[in-house]
């Protein structure tokens, strides 16, 4: 069985240094190649050729779905992140409203020193 070379140099980084191969920065989901054998089905008319190749083309269909589900969970969690800091600066620019109506009510009682 021979191994891609990128799966193989995946594995690599991943022993060593877990975060070599899933940087913090883009996307950490393995986004798979499509099966070459599908290009060549033509010429390779043999049995074991054809089992390989859907075998292949099967496997591709099952890494196309996690894929598709890594991206997604990506996404899903980079939109909880980002509606947290929404509605942390949601608050504090709320809690600098109330202090700005504070103050100015304070002044507008005729107070001198207003904090």
């Amino acid at each position: 069985m021979i191994i891609p070379r990128h799966a193989l140099l995946a594995a690599v980084l991943l022993l060593l240094s877990p975060s070599a191969a899933f940087p913090r920065f883009g996307s950490s989901c393995y986004e798979p190649d499509s099966p070459s054998c599908v290009n060549y089905m033509g010429m390779n008319k043999d049995e074991f050729s054809f089992q390989m190749c859907r075998d292949k083309v099967a496997r591709f269909s099952s890494e196309v779905t996690e894929y598709i589900q890594c991206r997604l969970n990506e996404a899903e969690s980079e939109y909880k992140e980002k509606l947290s800091e929404i509605k942390r600066d949601a608050v504090n620019k709320r809690d600098e409203s109330d202090r700005a109506i504070k103050r100015f009510n304070c002044y507008a009682k005729g107070g001198s020193f207003c904090p």
